[in-house]
């Protein structure tokens, strides 16, 4: 049985499709199956380990993007003899012979729900082609059961043939007790609340910066800092006016491109992290920072009650007034920070990789 994975996402992206892509391919290959997997990229890794990792290079000319996309891989394919295809960035597979299974992985729908959110010709191309892609597929997996409910509700003919397996966390996400060098490496104060994630509006970074500013009027918590961190994203503009506007941009610190490896302390030194998102369909970062023990602050909707369980505090994202109240809670409450901080510990086992590859494996068996 041979399972060829359009690893691509590892080279041409760098948010959490990087991130899951890298993770499934690296863990897959530590795995004891009798599946063949190979990952086709457009540059040779190492990390990969015991899957073959086949180059199709992706030459910078006008339209080879899509000539590799439509011809080259779709040959590779057949000359691999693969049994199923697995589109890890859900823009795919194309051009396959019948015989081939189709799988393509669903991260959330923004681009379809939420396309005010989007580029306009990123959410265009979403709504030509995504249907058909999913009538296409032999199986649709999701990273959550909201994000299941979701495909169900906008395409049903995709009724049993979706599934969700849950993500891992990295290892590397684990508490900190020396966090002093990471913070002054950024220059980041030593009492923050943190947001982590792509600044742009479906992050709703908008309601956090309302928030912060009711916490810092009625509070006094002079010494009470917020950390922004994370990648400009599309129609960020609005954001970053309201920084340069706020009554306490003293106090908002982006400290710009961080080290992956650094994040752990930065999410151990906070009071909480803060995810205010109108829409998840997984929340990547509210895992990160329940593995390292920091509490949560997350919008009710979407996926995000459900990645955090119990172990996250809950609020309208149209409500700053409720995200004030709920960082002052754990500002004000230092037995309910510790209580939260041991609940998120324990949740964040439910995210591993090593239990993702072992149901994706399965999956992949059922197919055939």
């Amino acid at each position: 049985m041979r399972v060829a994975i359009l690893a691509d996402p590892i080279d041409n992206q760098k948010a959490g499709i990087h991130h899951y892509t890298r993770e499934l391919v690296s863990n897959l290959g530590k795995l004891k199956t009798d599946v063949e997997y190979f990952a086709i990229t457009e540059n040779k890794h190492q990390f990969i380990g015991n899957i073959q990792n086949i180059c199709v290079i992706n030459r910078k000319m006008p339209g080879y993007k899509a000539f590799r996309m439509f011809v080259l891989i779709p040959l590779l394919i057949r000359k691999l003899n693969v049994d199923i295809v697995v589109e890890p960035a859900h823009f795919g597979p194309f051009n396959l012979p019948r015989r081939v299974k189709r799988v393509t992985v669903i991260h959330d729908l923004t681009p379809i729900l939420f396309p005010q959110y989007h580029l306009f010709h990123s959410s265009l191309l979403q709504k030509i082609f995504l249907a058909r892609i999913l009538s296409k597929a032999s199986l649709i997996i999701a990273n959550s059961k909201y994000t299941v409910k979701d495909i169900l509700k906008v395409y049903p003919n995709s009724k049993g043939k979706v599934s969700h397996i849950y993500l891992g966390k990295d290892e590397i996400f684990k508490p900190q007790i020396n966090v002093k060098k990471v913070l002054d490496k950024y220059e980041i104060p030593h009492k923050y609340f943190l947001f982590v994630g792509t600044i742009e509006p479906r992050k709703n970074i908008l309601a956090l910066l309302k928030a912060f500013t009711i916490l810092k009027d009625k509070s006094k918590a002079e010494y009470i800092s917020l950390i922004i961190i994370g990648q400009k994203g599309w129609k960020c503009e609005d954001i970053f006016q309201s920084i340069d506007n706020h009554q306490y941009k003293n106090d908002i610190i982006l400290p710009g491109y961080v080290d992956r490896d650094d994040l752990p302390a930065i999410y151990s030194g906070a009071i909480a992290c803060v995810q205010p998102s109108y829409y998840e369909g997984f929340g990547m970062t509210v895992v990160e920072a329940l593995s390292c023990g920091t509490p949560c602050i997350v919008s009710d909707i979407s996926s995000l009650p459900e990645i955090g369980g119990e172990a996250v505090l809950l609020f309208d994202p149209k409500s700053p007034d409720q995200l004030y109240s709920q960082m002052k809670l754990i500002l004000d409450d230092p037995q309910l920070s510790d209580s939260l901080k041991q609940k998120a510990l324990k949740r964040s086992s439910n995210f591993d990789w090593n239990k993702h590859v072992v149901e994706f494996d399965k999956l992949m068996k059922k197919l055939l």
